[in-house]
């Protein structure tokens, strides 16, 4: 009793965490802007940090990668080009005011961008790609700029009362002129105000610098500069990081190099201004300020850091050698999606969220009875784990992530299903309802571990290659599984230990088999037939449809979603504007109850997309019309995608054969990746005799297929070895034909549960779900018949032609 109490006031700890943590999250999103600005700077921060992340599928914005044109450049330059190019995208990009920007490099010559909530992307993209501004700027004197501030800190108090005093926002130091970060954006807008134009000298500006720390205060600096460069970047020889200076022997420095036609005019410019300094501005931010000490008749300037780190002056450096992009950046893949899109997804897999739960709810609590409502609270405690978990990592939530929620509720009733039907074998045998419960839960460990390990070996392949929302499935599965594991064994256990202390006697259930005595083994010749014209038939289709209907993940080209307003454009007339600016070949679908087109072209020329928006625009000018989805993918990262899909597979079979010999045998094993082959191959078969496009998502599809499969392969292998020391000189057809009718149940229970779920994810999903779901739908049916009817007979032919040793 007193470890009891010890387990369920840790149960109590971790689901009060858990609320605490999904808490931030009720109060980000059940508030509209408005409402939240409102909210104190501080709390804003919190709560936004301490939310659930969105992706860019449900909060709308731009994904894009980025190649660096390395035709005009040395090998050794390459890795400085990259580097150069990153800096100033990060100086851009601040540009746009864009919460939580990405900016990731990937291998050697591309940079990953991830803009969340950006909804005008020609803005953006006009942005990101134009030439840098690299200039020398003269920097008023502390007096003369303090004058300046005090005159319109005076103009402002007219303006906005006398109680107002734009010092109060400079961080609490001497030393700093400048605007502590939370309040930046309201400082921003105030000195735009009209009223202070006349309160700037003729000839200077306002500008800022790159957000600093000092004594512990985080700030964005205030400089007035003159408009007027004194040099453009074009002046830069070199700039390379250095260390030792002339007061301190390992502080880091930048040794810069004009060019020789600038050498002269450098050498003016500092003799002019000594002990005054010198703004370093790359598009419009304030990198440093040094102040100039001698005037530099050589070319060569020496800026002394300070304290800067390595990492600052290293990022100055290649600032500096920044003053145009050091080579062309080519997007090579593009997708965006409107905000009204994004949360069009989000309703729609909330809807499935909802419909899937409610679905598996009813059938536990009318089958398992008792038992059912145990399972419930589990779920429900799984949802509320995985969720809190999600937002305390920081890991984003995007739609596949909320197709990885749904069917880690039809994957966590699997482990309530196995533990039900053990308990019911138990009960059978005999035993009281406490030590029934207490040998299900012993005996059903192991089970419920390899089978979630499996899926989970899936899920860490899935995210380790797979791309962009993907791995936001794989992530969310990975967490799910493990919550489903902690709440089936950890949880349900102490609710039936307490149930039992307060009186529980029986334990009813429902039943769909009696007695089961099916003998499996006899029909395997007409299963192996089966399956082989099935498959045959698949490639049969192959054949005629001339390989799988890629996509353009796969193909390259671009999708773009076209939606009017007003009255209903229809197919033919959409497929008469499209001939008419030239894009006949382009494939179109209509929403079924929207006035929503999907153009699909397999051309990924940047310029062609352009112009059908605008021959699209001028076609349909009458309209009001616009695009909430946009994606485009370059041939280069299609080819990549192929080959990095095949290796997906390769590498979850071989995890998954590995995993399955260490714990069982070779033999089960091959048996399960043989059926697992057959699976693939099946499905794959179906949707090209169905006619449905691959791409990203049902790749993931299939690689989840693998895990689930190999769920039903576990659960039996395990009760065949099991029933092999239980059964001990027993022929092994019988034995194999006895696991098989002892887990028929938990198959159908657990496969129709899946499906129920996945139903309301093929249904309301959303369209970008609906090729995923429907591969997984195809899948489990698959799965389930495999499981049975592949990997058993395979074993049994096995052991007949060379009988184990250790039987």
């Amino acid at each position: 009793m007193r470890n009891l109490k010890w387990k369920w006031f840790f149960i109590f700890v971790v689901v009060a965490v858990s609320i605490w943590q999904l808490h931030y999250s009720y109060l980000f999103f059940s508030k509209d802007k408005e409402e939240f600005g409102r909210l104190p700077v501080a709390k804003q921060k919190i709560i936004k940090s301490r939310a659930l992340h969105l992706g860019l599928d449900l909060q709308g914005g731009m994904h894009l990668v980025m190649e660096i044109d390395k035709s005009k450049l040395k090998e050794e330059e390459v890795k400085g080009a990259i580097n150069r190019a990153l800096e100033i995208l990060r100086n851009r990009i601040d540009e746009l005011g864009v919460t939580e920007p990405q900016i990731v490099k990937q291998g050697t010559d591309r940079i990953m961008v991830q803009l969340p909530g950006v909804v005008d992307r020609d803005r953006a993209r006009e942005i990101i790609g134009k030439t840098a501004l690299l200039e020398f700027k003269l920097v008023r004197e502390p007096g003369e700029m303090q004058n300046i501030l005090d005159r319109i800190n005076n103009t402002l108090k007219t303006v906005k009362g006398d109680t107002f005093d734009i010092f109060s926002y400079f961080p609490p130091t001497a030393r700093a002129y400048g605007i502590l970060s939370p309040y930046k954006s309201y400082i921003e807008d105030i000195l735009a105000l009209p009223q202070l134009k006349d309160q700037v000298p003729f000839g200077d500006t306002i500008q800022w610098g790159k957000e600093v720390i000092l004594e512990g205060y985080k700030y964005y600096p205030l400089y007035i500069l003159k408009k007027n460069p004194l040099l453009t970047g074009n002046a830069i020889f070199d700039a390379t990081l250095g260390v030792g200076t002339q007061h301190d022997p390992l502080a880091y420095r930048v040794d810069l190099t004009m060019t020789k036609e600038s050498r002269k005019k450098w050498a003016q410019i500092t003799g002019a201004n000594i002990n005054r300094r010198i703004a370093i501005v790359l598009d419009g931010t304030v990198q440093s300020a040094p102040v100039v000490r001698e005037r530099i008749p050589s070319g060569k300037s020496q800026i002394t850091m300070g304290n800067a780190t390595m990492e600052d002056s290293k990022t100055l450096a290649i600032v500096l050698k920044a003053g145009a992009l050091p080579a062309p950046l080519k997007i090579i893949e593009e997708r965006s999606i409107g905000a009204s899109l994004g949360n069009d997804s989000i309703r729609a897999g909330i809807r499935s969220l909802i419909l899937g739960s409610l679905l598996v709810f009813i059938f536990i609590i009318v089958y398992y009875l008792k038992g059912g409502l145990v399972a419930i609270l589990a779920l429900i405690l799984n949802l509320i784990f995985l969720l809190a978990v999600l937002s305390g990592l920081r890991a984003t939530l995007t739609l596949p992530g909320i197709a990885g929620i749904v069917l880690t509720i039809g994957a966590a009733i699997d482990a309530n299903v196995l533990i039900f039907e053990r308990i019911r074998e138990e009960l059978k045998s005999g035993k009281t309802i406490r030590t029934a419960i207490v040998s299900g839960y012993q005996k059903v460990f192991s089970t419920i571990l390899d089978a979630n390990t499996t899926t989970f070996i899936a899920a860490i392949i899935l995210f380790r290659f797979g791309t962009g929302a993907v791995k936001g499935f794989a992530v969310t599965l990975s967490i799910g599984l493990a919550a489903s594991f902690f709440t089936a064994i950890f949880i349900t256990r102490n609710l039936f230990e307490f149930w039992i202390l307060r009186g529980l006697k029986s334990l009813p259930m429902l039943s769909i088999f009696k007695n089961p005595n099916y003998d499996f083994l006899k029909v395997k010749k007409i299963t192996y037939i089966f399956s082989g014209v099935f498959i045959l038939s698949g490639l049969i289709s192959l054949t005629v449809h001339r390989g799988l209907k890629y996509g353009v993940d796969f193909t390259g080209g671009y999708i773009l979603d076209v939606q009017f307003e007003g009255e209903s454009v229809s197919s033919e007339k959409m497929r008469a504007a499209l001939s008419k600016i030239g894009f006949d070949k382009a494939t179109i679908q209509k929403e079924s109850e929207a006035n929503l087109f999907m153009i699909k072209v397999q051309e990924s020329d940047e310029n062609s997309l352009n112009k059908l928006k605008s021959d699209l625009k001028e076609n349909f000018s009458d309209r009001k019309i616009d695009f909430p989805r946009q994606e485009l993918v370059g041939p280069t990262v299609s080819k990549g995608l192929q080959t990095r899909a095949i290796w997906v597979v390769l590498l979850g079979m071989l995890g998954i054969l590995i995993y399955v010999s260490i714990r069982f045998t070779y033999r089960f094993g091959v048996a399960a990746v043989i059926a697992l082959v057959h699976d693939l191959l099946a499905t794959v078969a179906i949707l090209s005799i169905a006619n449905v496009e691959f791409s990203i998502p049902i790749i993931a599809g299939l690689l989840t297929i693998l895990g689930y499969s190999i769920n039903d392969s576990i659960v039996i292998s395990d009760r065949i070895r099991e029933n092999t020391k239980l059964m001990r000189g027993k022929p092994f057809p019988e034995i194999i034909n006895s696991s098989l009718n002892q887990t028929l149940a938990r198959t159908i229970i657990t496969s129709f549960t899946t499906l129920l779920v996945l139903i309301s994810l093929f249904f309301l999903g959303g369209r970008i779900l609906h090729g995923f779901s429907l591969t997984l739908l195809v899948g489990v049916v698959i799965g389930t018949y495999s499981s049975i009817f592949i990997v058993a007979p395979i074993v049994a032919e096995w052991e007949k032609k060379a009988p184990s040793k250790k039987r």
